[in-house]
């Protein structure tokens, strides 16, 4: 599987110590799936509906993932993810995401990568 040039510059910054990952906006999940081949474990995606997990799953098949629906940090309340990637939205999006984050979320991740489209 190829990634775009953003999704590679993106994948560049997933530290290779990285043992789990959220992905805040998956979209087709193509970075997430290139998180579980190379090794990362735990691997969450978040998504306003159900039909990208749908589509995840038709594309790549059933897989170790967790998906959530919601938006934001929202669906992941009682979580804590070490790297976050938030992608793909725009950059008033992304900042409205970070606000509403748990203050907890926010200090148990390691590396918050943002990318706006």
């Amino acid at each position: 599987m190829t990634l775009t040039k953003r999704l590679q510059a993106i994948a560049s910054k997933v530290s290779q110590h990285t043992h789990d990952l959220l992905d805040i906006g998956y979209d087709h999940g193509l970075l997430m799936n290139w998180a579980l081949s190379h090794g990362i474990k735990h691997i969450g995606g978040v998504e306003v509906s159900e039909k990208f997990q749908d589509q995840y799953i038709n594309r790549f098949g059933p897989s170790a993932i967790q998906f959530y629906t919601g938006s934001g940090f929202n669906p992941v309340r009682d979580r804590n993810y070490k790297t976050v990637v938030i992608s793909g939205l725009g950059e008033e999006r992304i900042r409205e995401i970070i606000e509403g984050a748990e203050p907890a979320q926010l200090d148990a991740c390691e590396h918050l990568i943002m990318c706006p489209s």
